[in-house]
């Protein structure tokens, strides 16, 4: 049985990973799956190259990862170890920009020019530049790092920036204490491997994760209590989150239409290489195996 090591991210992304270990779905595939715990107890930084999931992928130390699309794109192609984005991930999640009720800030046209916290090349970072460039010309669109979504939640609620991007339950603690949402977005992201996981393997993978969530659906509730106790948010209750933003659906192909839509988007803002092309993000004997 080959054991496969997931890089750390937050419950959400990774429940369906680790539930399929649980689960044995990724036994039936002659896989062992060990998915790596989120170190929070240092600052984000702000640059890929320093961060922990970045830096055991290059390292060869984890061979797969998940990330929003944006991000898979700009992390495979920096990345020092080859990597493949093979489907996009189960996640389906809602972010949304939240202000404190005494900042004056009303709709998205009233964060022009002010500071919007975000974590840096990140779903959230994208989604923002996304939801604003709908309201605002993109030089009056200022996000800065904010670390982590407690971090960003935190430096809101003490006033030191004007609004936040966050998921859920981070939304809902801070609607809690009063914060508004002025807009959000769903968004997915993709999984991405190392050049050690072959075809048959990827298949593999694709198969035990779609396994993974129907039994995650076949338990709503369950899911998400348990998404609740690991994120650790205050002293929110299970009632009090607002559990549509978060959404499982199957792991399905990434396409050469998804991916020219995402890199003109990115070449737009300057954020992905003028020359990067989808045979460099996406292997295609990975892409035929997993479509089956």
């Amino acid at each position: 049985m080959r054991t496969l090591t997931v890089g750390p991210n937050g419950p959400a992304y990774d429940l369906p990973w680790i539930v399929g270990q649980e689960q044995g779905f990724f036994a039936d595939e002659g896989l062992e799956i060990r998915v790596m715990d989120k170190d929070i107890s240092q600052p984000q930084a702000r640059s890929l190259a320093d961060r922990q999931k970045e830096r055991l992928f290059d390292a060869g130390e984890i061979q797969i990862f998940n990330a929003c699309e944006w991000g898979c794109l700009r992390r495979v192609e920096r990345a020092q170890h080859r990597g493949w984005l093979i489907a996009r991930r189960p996640l389906l999640e809602t972010q949304s920009i939240v202000v404190r009720p005494d900042s004056g800030i009303e709709w998205a046209d009233d964060l022009a020019g002010r500071p919007v916290a975000v974590a840096w090349e990140t779903g959230g970072h994208y989604l923002t530049l996304k939801l604003l460039e709908g309201f605002l010309p993109r030089e009056e669109i200022h996000c800065l790092h904010g670390g982590f979504h407690r971090n960003r939640l935190e430096a809101l609620l003490a006033g030191e920036v004007e609004a936040a991007i966050l998921p859920e339950p981070f939304t809902s603690l801070a609607e809690k204490q009063g914060c508004r949402v002025v807009c959000e977005a769903v968004f997915r992201g993709g999984e991405v491997v190392n050049d050690s996981v072959d075809a048959a393997t990827a298949a593999g993978l694709i198969r035990a994760l779609r396994r993974a969530v129907d039994f995650l659906n076949s338990d709503v509730e369950g899911y998400r209590r348990r998404i609740l106790a690991m994120e650790r948010a205050g002293d929110l209750t299970y009632e009090e989150v607002n559990w549509r933003r978060i959404a499982y659906v199957p792991p399905k192909p990434y396409t050469r239409a998804e991916f020219e839509r995402a890199r003109d988007w990115m070449r737009s803002w300057g954020m992905i290489g003028d020359d990067v092309q989808f045979e460099q993000i996406v292997n295609p004997a990975l892409a035929e195996a997993i479509a089956g």
